[in-house]
């Protein structure tokens, strides 16, 4: 594939997993949690999946349905950190941006795909008409 081609590509998927450049900071994370006096604590992303759990080995010795209540809070306080609603208007203006170039460049690739169509015949032409001569 072209190095242009691969680049859009790259800003494609770029742009889809939401690692565009954020001029702003806004928004920007980390978005982190924390329970039992911050024995655990949690980060979580943008997305809402969960980055990091850190568990501090002493709470171990409470019960399992303790612990597994704190985690749960946790990662709750740090999915509540994330702000309420997400902007994907970058996403979608870069998304746009990506396909305006991608058919500038196919059609760059068509026209030359035409050209050397029309070179092929031209020759093909060219030989018959001298063969024939």
């Amino acid at each position: 594939m072209d190095s242009s081609l691969d680049a859009l590509v790259t800003q494609a998927r770029a742009a889809l997993a939401g690692k565009l450049p954020d001029s702003t900071g806004a928004n920007a994370g980390p978005y982190l949690g924390s329970a039992a006096d911050e024995l655990i604590t949690a980060e979580v992303s943008i997305e809402g999946r969960v980055l990091s759990l850190s568990i501090d080995p002493s709470i171990l010795r409470r019960p399992l349905a303790d612990v597994t209540a704190e985690i749960q809070a946790a990662i709750n306080g740090a999915l509540t950190a994330r702000p309420g609603k997400v902007d994907f208007a970058p996403v979608a203006d870069a998304l746009k941006a990506v396909r305006e170039q991608a058919r500038t460049e196919l059609t760059a690739i068509v026209q030359a795909m035409a050209e050397v169509e029309q070179h092929v015949r031209a020759a093909r032409e060219e030989r018959a008409g001298s063969s024939a001569g």
